[in-house]
């Protein structure tokens, strides 16, 4: 089964990915070990992004709105 790397979400599970996918958890696990995917980088990246993305739309907002629209933690955002 060849999965589309695109369609590879890093902020969901490898449960609700496999769902997403339509395969197998093990097959998804096998596709993350054979192409070498750092999930690990691919969530910081993609929450990095997201973060990004907020402050060039919302130049002035607070920490604390990002906080609240986000989801993620001040910490989180600060860093």
């Amino acid at each position: 089964m060849k999965i589309a790397y695109e369609l590879y979400d890093a902020n969901l599970s490898i449960r609700e990915n496999a769902q997403k996918l339509g395969c197998s958890e093990a097959a998804l696990r096998k596709y993350i070990k054979q192409t070498g995917a750092d999930r690990r980088y691919d969530a910081y990246y993609s929450r990095w992004k997201r973060i990004k993305d907020y402050f060039k739309i919302n130049p002035s907002a607070t920490l604390l709105e990002a906080n609240q629209e986000l989801g993620y933690s001040i910490h989180t955002i600060r860093k």
